[in-house]
């Protein structure tokens, strides 16, 4: 992000070390605006998109209370910033490096087949 000023990205800072479960302000949080400058989301499609993925992340499942911020990550496509899901911190981390080719994740599956010993 570009900022026209350094008070502007203080003052963006601040807002986004509140957090999102800063009592009322929840909805103007840093994290809000977090949500819809980088991904085109409000808070309110970021909890639907939890309540339907059930509170889990979208590749392995494992629960958002487990995670270690407590939340989940958004998941997005780099080329078109599309939201693609919500995914834990190991998914996510794993997606990216593998730069989001699914041709070098079947060939990091096929890896592990070839060479597991079951």
């Amino acid at each position: 992000m570009r900022w026209t000023s350094k008070e502007q990205k203080r003052a963006y800072e601040r807002a986004y070390r509140a957090g999102p479960y800063k009592g009322k302000g929840y909805k103007k949080s840093g994290w809000a605006l977090h949500l819809r400058k980088s991904y085109g989301l409000t808070v309110e499609q970021y909890e639907a998109m939890r309540a339907a993925q059930l509170f889990s992340c979208k590749i392995c499942g494992e629960p958002e209370w487990a995670q270690p911020k407590g939340k989940l990550h958004v998941d997005h496509c780099h080329a078109t910033n599309k939201v693609r899901g919500l995914l834990c911190d190991a998914c996510n981390r794993g997606i990216g490096v593998f730069k989001d080719s699914p041709a070098l994740l079947v060939a990091a599956a096929n890896y592990l087949k070839e060479t597991s010993n079951s």
